[in-house]
């Protein structure tokens, strides 16, 4: 682990950056089941990256000096159209995949495997398995510096409080119902892997709304095979309206990283007067001349 934090300058910063690496490759369902509330009633994201294991009975909160009999997540309160980074959004899912394996242990016994007291384990999101087999998840991770770290998980935090609520109470009891949201946070993390942009995977330019427009348009060009004529430009319309705050430079070059078709950005930036931006990154000359 010692090259993953070769930007940082606290020992914090580079317990923050290993314990984001482990747990997005190995899951956050398998983090011990005490909740690291705080003042807002949700989950705190900062203590539960840097526990360490203790002896408190599961489903302990380890702030309120209770235990948890509740927690909910209402991702309808997500900003969509914020600038976040994808590790934000990770980090934030994760703690939802956590929760869920509190709520699985509070008030039950410890169980007894190969001879070692272990818990029982939420079942991830299915991308999440993936994600430490890209090969810029680790360049990312390398990028980091101590204000980067802050800002990550000060917007995962951000999300965290706005979605989720943590109810306590003096004794512990089995909770009966775990909300999942399985197909809801997969889609959204899957848009955040940013194949298709060449963003990294810190960098907070695209919103989350601008993302998962991102992956609907890729999909609508596997269909299409191509720019579509006449009145079918109005799909690519929103596409360049959702990214209009980021700036044309980077518009194009997120056109280039999701076509193939030097063609059909060519004639994007030339439907939504990018021209001048296709010409300051990249030499179309040769193959303006075939799509003129």
């Amino acid at each position: 682990m010692n090259a993953l934090v070769s930007k940082v300058s606290t020992p914090t910063g580079a317990r923050y950056v290993q314990r984001i690496h482990s747990y997005l490759r190995l899951g956050f369902e398998n983090i011990q089941p005490h909740c690291h509330g705080n003042d807002q009633n949700s989950i705190d994201l900062r203590a539960t990256l840097l526990a360490v294991k203790t002896n408190f009975p599961f489903g302990f909160d380890t702030h309120h000096n209770k235990f948890v009999s509740s927690i909910t997540w209402d991702f309808k309160k997500l900003d969509f159209d914020k600038p976040i980074s994808s590790l934000a959004v990770w980090l934030a899912f994760g703690i939802f995949v956590h929760s869920k394996t509190i709520l699985l242990n509070v008030g039950r016994k410890k169980i007894k495997d190969v001879n070692v007291w272990s818990f029982r384990k939420s079942t991830s999101i299915p991308v999440f398995h993936s994600i430490h087999t890209l090969p810029n998840f680790v360049s990312s991770l390398l990028e980091l510096s101590e204000e980067s770290i802050e800002a990550i998980l000060d917007d995962a935090q951000t999300i965290i409080d706005s979605c989720c609520t943590v109810t306590y109470t003096d004794t512990a009891s089995v909770v009966d119902y775990i909300p999942h949201y399985f197909n809801f946070c997969t889609d959204v993390t899957h848009s955040c892997l940013n194949l298709h942009t060449g963003v990294s995977l810190h960098d907070p330019v695209l919103s989350l709304r601008q993302r998962m427009l991102i992956e609907t348009y890729i999909e609508k060009m596997d269909t299409i095979g191509r720019f579509p004529k006449g009145n079918q430009v109005s799909c690519f319309q929103r596409l360049i309206d959702s990214l209009r705050p980021i700036g044309n430079l980077q518009i194009v070059l997120i056109l280039n990283s999701i076509i193939t078709d030097i063609s059909v950005i060519y004639e994007i930036c030339v439907y939504f007067d990018l021209l001048q931006e296709l010409s300051a990154i990249l030499d179309f000359s040769s193959d303006l001349k075939i799509s003129a």
